[in-house]
């Protein structure tokens, strides 16, 4: 049998899980060195990567990630098993890569399980199983890992439950963790699916996807695709307080004795939520490279911690923030607060944020809230009032819904900064229309003053549905996807809509099929952006008429 001794004790790998290290979190590090592979494969490339699909199956007994990535040879496999044997950094794309060290991934399957097992296959050559027991190893304080080509016999598991990635074809790749004799069993399953979206929103299908790789991730998890979901989830986030942002802040620090600036680029989102009262309701969420490293940061560390504003009193105001130079400690279980590019961040959101503006102990809480003439001139005079000293404008709407009524500040909440700045808190004569939509021609109509662009392509999908969409907010772009792949439906249906969307068929009731798809989905996004559902029926049927207008 085969054996492989990384270049540490027996014991380190099961002593090196993190005790407090929560399922999402683990499963994070996980689908991290998934994501990180398909980087890394497609680097340097002229064409287009694949689609990742990334399936996650979690049981009482046992917990499996697998993926189509590039996958890892026997030595790639011997080598990301060491300490600091496989250093990201050194290898190509690393600058968009996660990891570092390959530790998260070791820290992950140490806090999930007692033993786990990889296996992994490279394009045109074999697969290689690697057995680790983690626990045993410790107990008997002696290597006790094998690798082998093909499956290997020391598994816990039978070889027709890790056929999966064992029977990939030869111009197939891919890698397979499963982690059993779990050390929580008892692991409830019930907003995993959430916690997941939260994280790799960057990476999966939504509002936030960010097109840098390719066709965005497909996450499964126990059978069902994870989606992005909406900023506030559940906590009822509230029209025209969301400020999205993009700044550089600067800093001094000694690098070779020599005092040096060093820029660093923060983006993200802050807004007010309905509810609030308890520290979970608010703080930041912050993601490194496109990884979420903290769900909701709050005040564990008044001082230094990003989100360190929140408190109980505050907890409304929630943001996400985006920093790839944020330093993490080796477990990726936390930000390290030691590394001073961490503390100025901390210190930039503490500043940047106006978390005094919403204490309860001044009033602001759900009574405030319900009177909706009162907080909508809050929102304008105070709240946007102190982002406009930043450079960020009130939204068009609000200007407008306030009118010439918004000059009271809110209630018994002290208004902060006047008028707001350029725009008059009244609106002024001169203040425009505001532009809510407009129909322009079959592929372009307004919304929100804003140009919007729709393109319809062909793609597979879940095989749940015939068509969706993802909107590019940044690009101004609604991206309509038609599945022309579906199974247990008849092959002509394939046909059909294959020629429908590619127009290959110069018919009136072809185009009208097509143009009944994109009504919907331009409905289906005006809902998405806060417009009542008989409202954006009307919008959307106005955009049909303009097709078909004499």
């Amino acid at each position: 049998m085969p054996t492989h001794k990384p270049n540490v004790g027996a014991g380190f790998f099961a002593d090196f899980g993190a005790d407090d290290m929560e399922l999402y979190e683990a499963l994070n590090e996980i689908i991290a060195n998934s994501i990180d592979s398909w980087i890394e494969e497609g680097c340097g490339k002229r064409s287009a990567r694949p689609e990742l699909k990334i399936e996650i199956t979690t049981n009482t007994s046992f917990i499996s990630v697998e993926d189509n990535a590039g996958g890892m040879n026997e030595e790639q496999l011997k080598a990301g098993m060491g300490l600091r044997d496989s250093v990201k950094e050194d290898r190509p794309c690393h600058e968009q890569m996660m990891g570092m060290y390959g530790s998260g991934l070791k820290a992950a399957v140490a806090s999930l399980g007692n033993h786990f097992e990889m296996i992994s296959k490279r394009q045109g050559e074999k697969a290689y199983h690697y057995v680790f027991p983690l626990k045993k190893m410790r107990e008997e304080n002696d290597f006790l890992t094998s690798i082998e080509e093909g499956y290997n016999p020391e598994s816990s598991s039978k070889e027709t439950d890790l056929k999966k990635i064992l029977k990939l074809t030869k111009n197939k790749s891919g890698t397979g963790v499963y982690i059993s004799d779990l050390k929580n069993p008892n692991y409830d399953p019930a907003g995993l699916s959430d916690y997941l979206g939260i994280s790799w929103r960057f990476f999966i299908k939504g509002t936030h996807y960010k097109d840098t790789f390719g066709l965005p991730v497909k996450i499964v998890l126990n059978g069902s695709i994870v989606k992005d979901p909406p900023l506030g989830e559940g906590k009822n986030p509230q029209d025209h307080t969301r400020v999205d942002f993009d700044e550089v802040h600067e800093y001094k620090e000694k690098i070779n004795g020599v005092s040096t600036t060093i820029p660093v680029k923060i983006s993200g989102s802050v807004w007010l939520n309905y509810e609030g009262g308890t520290s979970d309701a608010g703080g930041v969420t912050v993601y490194r490279r496109g990884q979420c490293i903290k769900i909701r940061s709050g005040y564990e560390n008044k001082t230094k911690s990003i989100g360190g504003y929140v408190s109980d009193e505050n907890a409304r105001i929630e943001a996400f923030i985006e920093c790839s130079d944020l330093v993490v400690n080796q477990k990726k279980t936390n930000i390290d607060y030691s590394k001073k590019v961490n503390t100025e961040v901390a210190k930039f959101m503490k500043n940047f944020v106006p978390y005094n503006l919403t204490n309860s102990s001044r009033g602001f809480n759900q009574d405030f809230m319900d009177n909706v003439e009162k907080f909508n001139e809050w929102k304008l005079n105070t709240w946007w009032s102190h982002f406009e000293t930043k450079g960020y404008k009130p939204p068009k709407e609000l200007v407008k819904l306030v009118g010439k009524k918004g000059t009271t500040g809110g209630g018994d909440i002290t208004p902060r900064g006047g008028g707001g700045g350029d725009i008059p808190p009244g609106g002024g004569d001169d203040e425009p229309e505001v532009v809510m939509f407009k129909p322009l021609n079959k592929e372009k109509f307004i919304f929100n003053d804003e140009e919007y662009k729709i393109q319809v392509n062909l793609s597979t999908l879940d095989g749940t549905k015939i068509y969706d969409y993802y909107p590019d907010k940044g690009e101004h772009t609604i991206n309509i996807l038609v599945d022309n792949n579906l199974s247990n439906i008849k092959e002509s249906f394939n046909k059909d809509i294959t020629k429908v969307v590619n127009q290959e068929v110069n018919s009136s009731y072809a185009d009208l099929s097509l143009n009944f798809i994109i009504q919907s989905v331009i409905k289906a996004f005006l809902i998405s952006q806060g417009m009542n559902i008989v409202e954006a029926q009307n919008c959307s049927n106005s955009w049909l008429i303009n097709v078909y207008k004499a």
